[in-house]
């Protein structure tokens, strides 16, 4: 029952780190008027980078809120290597000639940051909870 629980924790945080990249990155194409093939301005990366890091964050709060009792460590474990393997294999697929090499690489690296920043939040509040 633990992995059916830990598996539903990394998919549900999974699919809201998904779902907030979605929105993130079409308003910031939006903001910036990124349409097609066209070089990417610092500034749109930079916001990018900033909307994949709070994604992450939200995902890992979340991974970490649903994991079972007793299992936060494994699910977290799992969730962070998750991510990180689709950030490369997304990173890889995604790549172009007019964004510059680092740019994928960063995305998946600070947003595994904020992914952390998540779950370390999730666990304050529980902790804080507990006390009260």
């Amino acid at each position: 029952m633990a992995g059916f629980r830990i598996t539903s924790a990394v998919v549900a945080a999974l699919a809201v780190v998904a779902a907030i990249d979605a929105a993130g990155f079409i308003a910031t194409a939006a903001v910036f008027g990124v349409k097609g093939l066209t070089v990417l301005p610092p500034a749109y990366m930079v916001s990018n980078i900033v909307v994949a890091m709070a994604a992450a964050g939200a995902g890992g709060y979340v991974g970490a809120r649903l994991a079972p009792a007793g299992r936060v460590s494994v699910t977290v474990g799992v969730l962070f290597a998750v991510y990180l393997a689709l950030g490369v294999l997304i990173g890889r697929a995604e790549a172009s000639a007019l964004e510059p090499a680092w740019y994928q690489a960063v995305v998946a690296l600070l947003g595994a940051c904020g992914m952390l920043s998540g779950v370390v939040t999730e666990r304050a509040w529980d902790a804080a909870r507990r006390r009260a």
